[in-house]
């Protein structure tokens, strides 16, 4: 309303200046037609002349024009005598109606409340001087022109107060419209202030909440971003400590493996042992034995010994002490020394009583006791030596036990050390897991954020009437979009590494897998990996087939937003025609103005032709008339002037029938009317434009609807089957990785006398190039879905935001 009101008022005072203008030229004509009129007439039409250029240029353009048609009318005045002038002041003031009312539509269509003041003050200075002139021209008719003339002059002079007074009347009404108008004009200004100013205010508030969240989505981008880092480290050292953890119990599987190397060799030492402990309890039995055997021979010759003490005793009542020592050298073997001594020194008391005969024998008996204690000594040292040995082998096998108890014990803490490594695998499991769940949390969050900045730009596609903050705003968005894809290529780049650490940690698989080579129990896991490959090709089927399903979504999704986009085309290119319409009607109204323009310069043109050829006319009456035939001049001025008058007419007819269709034309088409403008231009654009603004929000947000379902439909599909996806390559390494630490000690492998199989390292070797050779599959299948659903996803985003941008 304002930029109308502003442009209504640059226009009026270039109408007022074309109107000034186009008065003045009429004013130029005239003067010169006057002045030569006044060269062929009298003084006093000089001093008329003068009188008239005088208040022309004490007056406005308009009182010139008025003044000229004064001037006319004392000139007409002062040839009363002639038929014509009668005619012709008929003329003038139809002249004068017609300029008056042209004055007043231009009044109307042009002026303000003040103009129409000044020109209405100016119109009755006008009138006032007209009546003057009129009563001065009615007195010098009365003194020199006939009593007829009076009667015309007076009827002319009531017509001209006529209309005066509807000049007064048409004054009031126009100045009663014009205040009606300026109050309507005031009160539809105050209200557009207002408008406009709330509208700056909520513009404002939005888009200060719009930096706001900018701000903190910013912000809120940048930690997420820091916590990505950060938990990329964190698997990092994860990945690092499990790969320590897994050389520790390989290490920890090898030096078991040397342990049970070494018990095997214990276990071939201690059979060794025990084949030379039996070989030596063999012999000691033998020893035993060949003791015992001495044992009776002692025995006897002990026997043999007592039945010559008897004999002794009889011989001899004293060798009672002889006795007794046999007694303790039956007793105690190891006294069988002192009693031979005692034997010998009884021996040889003996020998001294008995005769030389006996001393002979006694000497034999002692030789052979000499020579099998000899033997017994050296059987005792042979029993002590065996025994030494025995103490020592008993010793080496005590050691052995306490060896095989340490080696039992360390075998025990391996296991429980691989089995701590094991929790601890599962436990760096669970947490990858939860750092895994992290991730969809973070990127659910993402999606979160692209939606939030989906409903900014659709904000910011609601704020378009403020165009500078606008294209502000848009360009952060474009920074933040192309942040943003700089943030989905970093992701890239991070889940590019991610495969990189895949391919590696497949490389050392495949190095583990050759290493465990000497498995010989794979011919039923194998079956097992088939079954679930099988399952897991199957799994695949399913979503390739899921996958299909997508796309056939995803191309019955761009269709729509094709057909969106196309109606949306379409309702541009009709606000577009109407737009280029509303131009045609505006650039039709000024040329129509123009039109008028020069009609009415051509009406004024085709008056003062009028006007000089009456004048011609009036000179050459003059010159031919004379005072003996007035009468009859009279009566041919009587047919003149009702001839000029209805000349006159028909022009004037002719030039309103060609104006009036015209105005007519224009206002059924475009509702041309000064009354109408006001009310049509002001209280119907803003209600119009906020029922359209309203029904406008509410399709975007029903379509904002729709879209947000699809999109919560599709990320809820992708993440079920990336779901899925990470379950089943969770299902392969957690098998690949029991089937490892399995293979590291086999319950069979300790016994000695275990039954062969049937495989061989080539078939092994084959099966586990197979195995490889599937699970490179799985993994490459695994990673161009994980692409393919990053694609999706793309496209997902760029189809939501297009409807929003469009």
């Amino acid at each position: 309303m304002a930029e109308v009101l502003e442009q209504g008022e640059a226009n009026l005072p270039s109408c007022n200046g074309e109107v000034t203008k186009d008065s003045k030229q009429i004013s130029e004509e005239v003067e010169v037609v006057n002045g030569q009129d006044c060269e062929n007439d009298n003084s006093e039409n000089l001093s008329d002349c003068s009188v008239s250029s005088i208040e022309n240029e004490e007056t406005s353009p308009h009182n010139s024009l008025n003044g000229e048609i004064t001037d006319e009318y004392e000139q007409d005045g002062n040839d009363v005598s002639n038929s014509q002038q009668n005619g012709l002041q008929d003329d003038a003031g139809e002249q004068i109606d017609n300029m008056v009312t042209i004055t007043l539509s231009e009044g109307q269509k042009l002026m303000d409340a003040n103009e129409l003041a000044e020109t209405k003050s100016k119109i009755e200075s006008k009138l006032s001087l007209l009546s003057n002139h009129l009563r001065e021209e009615q007195q010098h008719e009365d003194c020199e022109n006939q009593a007829g003339l009076i009667g015309d002059l007076n009827d002319r002079i009531l017509t001209l107060e006529k209309l005066k007074e509807k000049l007064e009347t048409e004054n009031q009404d126009l100045s009663r419209n014009l205040k009606q108008s300026i109050e309507k004009l005031g009160q539809h200004d105050v209200a557009a202030k207002r408008t406009i100013s709330h509208l700056q205010q909520d513009h404002d508030s939005k888009h200060k909440e719009m930096m706001k969240r900018c701000a903190a989505l910013e912000s809120d981008k940048q930690a997420a971003v820091m916590n990505y880092a950060r938990r990329e480290k964190e698997l990092l050292d994860l990945r690092q400590k499990k790969e320590a953890a897994e050389q520790f119990a390989r290490n920890a599987a090898r030096e078991r493996e040397k342990a049970t190397a070494q018990l095997k060799s214990i276990k071939a030492d201690y059979n060794k042992l025990k084949n030379n402990l039996e070989k030596k309890e063999s012999e000691c039995n033998g020893s035993k034995q060949e003791i015992e055997k001495l044992k009776e021979e002692v025995n006897s010759q002990i026997i043999k010994a007592r039945w010559a003490q008897n004999k002794l005793k009889t011989e001899v009542d004293n060798h009672k002490e002889t006795k007794e020592k046999c007694d303790k050298m039956v007793m105690e073997i190891q006294q069988a020394k002192e009693e031979t001594e005692q034997i010998r020194r009884n021996c040889q008391e003996m020998i001294k009583t008995y005769q030389e005969s006996e001393e002979i024998k006694s000497n034999a008996l002692d030789i052979e006791l000499k020579e099998k204690l000899q033997l017994l000594d050296e059987r005792e040292s042979q029993t002590e030596d065996l025994q030494d040995l025995l103490k020592q082998k008993n010793e080496e096998l005590n050691l052995l036990k306490i060896k095989h108890k340490d080696v039992f014990e360390e075998n025990n803490v391996l296991k429980s050390k691989v089995e701590c490594f094991e929790e601890e695998r599962l436990k760096n499991e669970h947490v990858l897991r939860g750092y895994e769940e992290v991730m969809n949390k973070q990127k659910l969050t993402a999606s979160e954020m692209n939606e939030k900045i989906e409903s900014m730009e659709q904000l910011q596609n609601d704020l378009e009437q403020s165009e500078v903050k606008v294209k502000q705003l848009s360009e952060d968005l474009n920074e933040a979009v192309i942040k943003r894809d700089s943030a989905i290529d970093d992701l890239n780049r991070k889940e590019q590494r991610e495969q990189e650490l895949l391919e590696y940690t497949r490389k050392v698989s495949s190095k583990n897998t050759e290493l465990t080579v000497q498995v010989e129990e794979l011919s039923g896991t194998l079956k097992q990996n088939e079954t679930e490959l099988d399952s897991l090709q199957k799994e695949i089927k399913q979503l390739r087939d899921g996958i299909v399903v997508l796309t056939s979504s995803e191309q019955s999704a761009q269709k729509e937003s094709s057909k969106y986009k196309f109606e949306m085309g379409t309702r541009l290119e009709e606000k577009e025609k109407t737009v280029c319409e509303l131009l045609l009607q505006m650039e039709d109204l000024k040329d129509e103005l123009r039109t008028q323009k020069r009609k009415n310069a051509a009406s004024v043109k085709d008056l003062t032709r009028q006007l000089n050829q009456a004048k011609r006319r009036m000179d050459t009456n003059d010159a031919v008339s004379t005072s003996s035939g007035r009468n009859s001049n009279q009566h041919s001025a009587d047919g003149g002037s009702l001839g000029s008058r209805t000349s006159s007419t028909t022009s004037l007819d002719k030039i309103c029938s060609s104006t009036s269709p015209d105005m007519h034309c224009t206002n059924q088409n475009h509702s041309y009317e000064p009354d109408a403008i006001p009310e049509t231009t002001v209280t119907g654009s803003p209600s119009l434009d906020r029922q359209m603004l309203i029904e406008r929000i509410v399709r975007l947000q029903q379509i904002h609807a729709k879209k947000n379902e699809k999109i919560d439909f599709l990320t809820e599909h992708v993440q079920q089957l990336v779901h899925e996806m990470q379950r089943k390559q969770r299902l392969i390494q957690h098998y690949i990785m029991r089937e490892e630490v399995g293979s590291l000690a086999p319950q069979k492998s300790t016994d000695p006398h275990r039954q062969k199989t049937g495989l061989t390292l080539e078939l092994s070797m084959e099966i586990n190039q197979k195995m490889q050779s599937v699970l490179e599959d799985t993994l490459l299948k695994n990673i161009t879905l994980k692409e393919s659903l990053e694609t999706l996803g793309k496209e997902v985003q760029r189809l939501c935001s297009q409807p929003n941008g469009s």
